[in-house]
């Protein structure tokens, strides 16, 4: 356990249980202790750590050794250590922080509105024809409607 250099946040309770009953070489001497790690291992390679992490009931040295756990007491931990020790419950999104969310959200949905707006209005501006040299007291259509048929 010691020789792993990788981070871990919770050590599984098989790998304590082991580290429990090796001797000082590390070798498991009794013959049953050797059966239940061998059956952890086979069910440590099936199950996943997400699996075992989000189900406190899928504990692999529990199913190994085919025993329930009794309250209070969480096998190869010890007395006294209870299951939200152990395994803590995922933390709980404060509705603050939600709120902040949504606010953060909004901004954001507003200023892409604002720029798609941008967008648009200078892709419009950019297909309607220039005007700027022709007078606007000038009219196109006869002034009296009577000299039309004429």
């Amino acid at each position: 356990i010691k020789e792993s250099a990788l981070e871990v946040k919770r050590l599984p309770c098989h790998k304590v249980w082991k580290a429990a009953r090796v001797n000082k070489e590390g070798i498991i001497e009794n013959e049953n202790v050797q059966k239940v790690w061998n059956e952890c291992e086979n069910l440590a390679q099936c199950l996943s750590d997400e699996d075992v992490e989000r189900n406190v009931h899928l504990d692999i040295l529990s199913k190994a050794i085919n025993g329930k756990e009794y309250p209070g007491r969480i096998r190869g931990i010890g007395f006294g250590v209870s299951q939200k020790n152990c395994f803590p419950p995922k933390k709980r999104v404060k509705h603050d922080e939600v709120q902040s969310l949504k606010n953060d959200l909004k901004a954001v949905m507003e200023r892409l509105q604002e720029m798609e707006k941008k967008v648009y209005d200078s892709k419009v501006k950019e297909t309607q024809p220039d005007l700027s040299g022709f007078k606007g007291t000038e009219n196109c259509a006869p002034s009296d409607s009577d000299n039309i048929h004429e």
